[in-house]
């Protein structure tokens, strides 16, 4: 439960920077867009990513989340905005959470500091465009 709920977090890290965008505006360089999660770690160590994580962040600000694991699909979907390389998701239930981003090229790294343990651990997701 605790690695859907890091999951989701990371998810929602994708978001940060989307911004609506006029027709002419590349989007390689806009975090617009659909994307697979593809690296996990914490604390360093790498992490096995045995489920399917999808990211859509559309250019209204408005995201959807899907996480294939086991046969069972999670699913999300809610708002965000973006501000110096930080991400603000506010998920359905109206909760947010704000976590730091870099894009490069074609890849959106989110890293997350969860304090809800001792010692907090350090989750860096890394997404690759799709």
């Amino acid at each position: 439960m605790r690695s859907i709920f890091l999951f989701t977090i990371s998810l929602f890290l994708l978001f940060v920077g989307c911004k609506k965008e006029d027709s002419a505006t590349n989007t390689s360089s806009s975090i617009v867009g659909t994307w697979k999660l593809t690296k996990l770690t914490v604390n360093g160590t790498a992490q096995p990513v045995n489920y399917v994580e999808t990211v859509k962040l559309n250019s209204d600000n408005t995201y959807t989340y899907t996480r294939i694991e086991n046969n069972q699909t999670y699913s999300d979907s809610g708002t965000y905005s973006t501000a110096n390389g930080k991400v603000t998701v506010t998920h359905q239930d109206h909760q947010s959470q704000t976590m730091d981003y870099t894009l490069n090229g074609n890849t959106l790294i989110i890293t997350e500091t969860d304090n809800s343990v001792t010692p907090p651990e350090v989750w860096v997701s890394e997404y690759t465009r799709q």
